[in-house]
């Protein structure tokens, strides 16, 4: 309706209308030169023209010859029309001013003085003539370029808030900014032959957003202005050759930053400062796909940190509510939180409580006496650990000889007299299931103790993805950290919940108790126990502790659920509301994280 309005303005003569954004409209005019002092705003886009073709070719570092579009994701194009700018010159009050992929000769600085947006993607000029008039722009979009400089010297823009140059591929340096006092938003991704950018960036007072993403011959970044709000400097390899980079420093980065994204940059763990206590405001940062083998300590000091994407080993903040780890498939442990390892890497004493040991020995007739044991290097089960949980998924028929059995998914018992001088310290729960499809296993397990109305629900993070044929046993082993959770006389109730087409077929439950440890640590383990205190970070030894455990969670009229977000809400028991408890102890949404592994006989 608004198009029809304005095309009433002048039905027969586009000229003399306040808006062109017909392409065939816009062509006609500029062409025939008939443009008056009533267009406003005028849109020409020459990929619309008949008969254009793909024309420029990028030569990548690979060698290899690609289309534009490859790099971009656009298509530039020639065109054999060659417009006079003179014909832009009858339109005195020209404000918008679209040109995309066109090619004018004669004097720029014939242009209409009160343009406010100029956007002339593919923008054929090596620079902007310096007596084009700017002097009322506020937005300059040209992309796909083939500027090598913006304009030749110095320039003043006293209004231009938005210069969007991004894919300018032959585009070597950037304006001095000075004369850019207004300046909000710069844009430069995917200029490729970009190495520096002009240090008087710093004097950008108003800067709030910096993008440099894919300039991948980008050596280096200055000093940046303390408005900055948004940093994006993914895919700039050759940042991070030069060890520290500068622009990353405490006193380069402005505290009201939101968003840094430096993926990959080709870092190290050293390219990073030791602090940035002074980024009060950051919420989302982005590390991925660089050198990085742990989490760099200026992340941590991080105290409004939302949103951390990493590929690697590391540790969350505390304060980080999600953390994202996608298509890390090699990931094994975030520091505090969560450790999968080969059981080779296993305190003996977890192996024994979670009675692992009897297993290995009926099932696969390997013993843990033997240090020169086959078990260590070829036994391909893993063994995760968090929340408090260890726990471990293996091919077999025969559960532990634990103190309580029942065909099944649910078993119930009170908890007996503690043995003279000793209480509870774990809770073993396991069960035998068969699967008849080869689809993916996700099981919960519940603990809940009616005496203390406390429920406890677990869902791992570790999911089976089996490889076997159908009608398989598996037996799922875990090792619970109860505290004080359980006391004598206690009414207890275990539920298990498999997914799809697996069946429970029995379910065991057993205690440990403190004079148990007491002991196991009798035992000649002296050395592998100065080994485990260490708590390597590539080992799960029976002294480590998480930041969140359940044994922190027993609270009287509660329901918690242990997971790393969810598929689905859990429903309510007995009108008691549930409280989902993620890594960090928080209120987990329905985002998850699941380590796949499709070897048979292991997780």
């Amino acid at each position: 309706m608004g198009q029809e309005v304005v095309r009433q303005e002048s039905p027969k003569d586009p000229g003399k209308r306040s808006r062109l954004w017909q392409h065939q409209d816009s062509f006609n005019v500029l062409k025939e030169n008939r443009g008056t002092r009533k267009v406003e705003g005028l849109i020409l886009d020459m990929r619309r023209a008949k008969g254009n073709n793909s024309t420029s070719i990028v030569k990548m570092n690979s060698g290899t010859k690609r289309s534009y579009d490859d790099f971009s994701g656009r298509i530039t194009h020639a065109n054999k029309e060659n417009f006079k700018v003179g014909a832009i010159e009858k339109m005195k009050n020209l404000m918008l001013l679209q040109l995309d992929y066109a090619t004018f000769c004669g004097s720029y600085k014939k242009l209409p003085k009160k343009l406010r947006l100029l956007r002339w993607h593919g923008f054929s000029l090596k620079s902007i003539p310096r007596d084009v008039p700017l002097q009322k722009l506020v937005v300059l979009d040209l992309r796909y370029s083939k500027l090598k400089e913006v304009w030749d010297g110095f320039k003043v823009v006293g209004s231009l808030k938005i210069l969007d140059l991004s894919y300018s591929l032959e585009l070597i340096k950037t304006p001095d900014f000075e004369g850019l006092p207004s300046l909000e938003s710069l844009l430069l991704s995917g200029c490729l032959s970009l190495t520096h950018i002009c240090k008087s960036i710093l004097y950008l007072e108003r800067l709030v957003l910096l993008d440099v993403s894919d300039c991948r011959s980008l050596r280096d970044i200055p000093c940046l202005p303390g408005s900055l709000e948004s940093l994006k400097m993914k895919g700039c390899p050759n940042l991070g050759g030069l060890g520290r980079v500068q622009c990353l420093a405490p006193c380069s980065l402005s505290s009201l930053l939101v968003n840094i994204d430096v993926s990959g940059c080709n870092l190290f763990n050293n390219s990073f400062p030791e602090d940035w206590g002074n980024l009060f405001s950051l919420k989302f940062l982005d590390i991925s796909s660089n050198h990085i083998t742990s989490l760099p300590g200026c992340v941590k000091s991080l105290p409004s940190l939302e949103v951390l994407n990493v590929a690697g080993k590391v540790q969350p903040t505390p304060n980080t509510t999600f953390f994202a780890v996608y298509g890390c498939g090699k990931l094994c442990a975030v520091e505090g939180c969560f450790k999968l390892e080969s059981i080779k890497n296993i305190d003996k004493k977890i192996i024994r409580y979670l009675g692992l040991e009897s297993i290995l020995e009926k099932e696969m007739g390997f013993r843990l006496e033997d240090k020169q044991n086959a078990y260590t290097k070829e036994v391909s089960i893993k063994i995760s650990y968090e929340f408090g949980i260890f726990s471990t998924y293996v091919l077999g028929k025969t559960l532990p000889c634990f103190r309580y059995r029942e065909t099944g998914s649910t078993i119930s018992f009170r908890v007996p007299s503690y043995p003279k001088g000793s209480r509870i310290s774990g809770l073993n729960v396991c069960f035998l299931s068969t699967a008849y499809s080869r689809e993916s296993l996700i099981w919960d397990v519940e603990v809940n103790n009616k005496t203390k109305a406390v429920v406890w629900k677990y869902t791992p993070t570790v999911r089976v993805t089996c490889k076997q044929m159908s009608n398989f046993k598996y037996i799922w082993l875990s090792l619970w950290r109860t505290g004080n959770l359980l006391d004598d006389g206690d009414e207890i109730v275990v539920g298990i919940s498999l997914s799809g087409s697996y069946v429970v077929d029995e379910c065991r439950v057993n205690f440990l108790y403190d004079y148990d440890e007491v002991q196991e640590d009798n035992q000649n383990e002296m050395d592998e126990e100065k080994r485990d205190t260490n708590c390597m970070f590539n080992q799960i030894s029976w002294t480590d502790r998480l930041q969140i455990e359940i044994s922190d969670y027993v609270h009287s009229g509660k329901t918690y659920c242990f997971k790393i977000g969810g598929a689905t809400d859990v429903p309510n028991i007995e009108g008691i509301s549930d409280l989902i408890v993620d890594w960090w102890g928080l209120r987990a949404d329905r985002r998850c994280r699941y380590i796949e592994a499709g070897v048979p006989g292991a997780i």
